[in-house]
C-alpha cells in the first residue's frame, strides 16, 4: 500500500506489512489454525483494510493541512499521530473480530 505524503502530492512510503501478513498466514496454516476458507477470508479482509486505511489517510489530509496553517506543523503532527492511532485501534479491533470467526478450534 502506498501512503500519501502529508502535502498530498507524491506517495511518501510503502507500508512493509504485506510480507509480514503472508508470513503470518503461512504460520497459521502450518499450525492448523486456518483452513483454505479462513485464509481466503483473511486475505480479503487484509486487502479491504489496506484499501480503507488508504482512504482514511487521504481523508485526513485536508484537516492536517488546515492544522498546519492554523496551529503549525508540530501541533498538526500531534493531531495526525492521535488520528492515526485511533485508526490503528479500529483496524486492530476489526481484524481480531474477523480472525475470531475463522480460526480453527
Amino acid at each position: 500500500m502506498i501512503l500519501p505524503s502529508p502535502q498530498g502530492d507524491l506517495p511518501e512510503a510503502q507500508v512493509p506489512v504485506l510480507g509480514d501478513i503472508e508470513a503470518q498466514l503461512a504460520r497459521m496454516r502450518e499450525a492448523g489454525e486456518l483452513d483454505d476458507v479462513g485464509e481466503g477470508v483473511m486475505r480479503r479482509h487484509f486487502q479491504a483494510r489496506a484499501d480503507q486505511l488508504a482512504n482514511d489517510l487521504r481523508a485526513l489530509l485536508p484537516e492536517y493541512q488546515r492544522r498546519v496553517e492554523d496551529a503549525g506543523p508540530d501541533a498538526a503532527l500531534q493531531w495526525l499521530a492521535e488520528a492515526a492511532e485511533a485508526l490503528g485501534r479500529r483496524d486492530g479491533e476489526e481484524t481480531r473480530r474477523v480472525l475470531g470467526t475463522v480460526i480453527a478450534p
